[in-house]
């Protein structure tokens, strides 16, 4: 609820739900993960997520607001999982077979971590990282001592030690063509309302559109690409 750019963006109405509710939504029609948990932070801004994950029965973890990777070990703990699916709660678009995708091929090979966040080809707004809580574990180990008495204070990536240290295995997923240059992630204002003119268009026909929609919807009304694209940075 404290973003900078757009305060209290994953409360935004959308079609009259939260962003919170409508994300919520698809990560249940994922096929291969047996749980969805918010981790969020103490900060009381965020107690309305909490209200609104315990509406839809999702259990919740609070932890620090800026050390993420230190939330997101001690949720892992908490629930002894032993894979983990980050999905951040900015991405009311994600597809959740995109996400079926990245935990198959992460069974299916011999990997610490699958993602589609560093060569990308999926939309921005798509991504979806699986990783090994072990891997977790031993990148928290690693960034706690590497930072000593600064861990609990700024902020710290939860995966970038796992992606970035040359010390665990790593497979990108890619998308059969290349759609890095569409922004669906909801960061700034203009992006809600692109949000906003997918969900007009295709939701009420069919409430579990995914990526090959919102790709048509781009072909057939390009102009859609100029609503936010003072934002779109497509190489990060």
């Amino acid at each position: 609820m404290g973003s900078t750019r757009l305060p209290g963006k994953v409360m935004e109405k959308i079609l009259g739900k939260s962003v919170v509710e409508l994300t919520v939504e698809r990560l249940k029609k994922v096929k291969n993960a047996d749980e969805i948990v918010l981790a969020t932070s103490l900060d009381p801004r965020n107690d309305v997520l909490v209200e609104e994950a315990e509406k839809f029965e999702i259990d919740c973890y609070r932890g620090s607001e800026e050390n993420v990777l230190d939330r997101f070990f001690q949720t892992c703990k908490k629930f002894k999982f032993d894979v983990v699916v980050r999905v951040t709660g900015d991405c009311p678009l994600i597809d959740p077979g995109v996400i079926d995708r990245g935990i198959e091929s992460f069974r299916k090979n011999e990997v610490d971590m699958v993602s589609n966040t560093l060569k990308r080809t999926f939309p921005h707004g798509l991504d979806v990282e699986v990783f090994a809580a072990d891997a977790l574990e031993k990148a928290w180990l690693a960034e706690k001592k590497r930072l000593k008495d600064d861990f609990s204070e700024g902020f710290v990536n939860p995966t970038a030690y796992i992606k970035e240290s040359g010390k665990f295995r790593h497979l990108d997923i890619l998308n059969d063509k290349d759609l890095s240059g569409i922004r669906i992630t909801l960061d700034y204002p203009e992006d809600l309302v692109l949000i906003n003119e997918i969900y007009e268009r295709l939701y009420p026909q069919n409430p579990n559109f995914g990526l090959r929609e919102i790709e048509k919807l781009f072909e057939e009304e390009p102009q859609l690409f100029e609503i936010n694209k003072m934002h779109n940075h497509p190489k990060r």
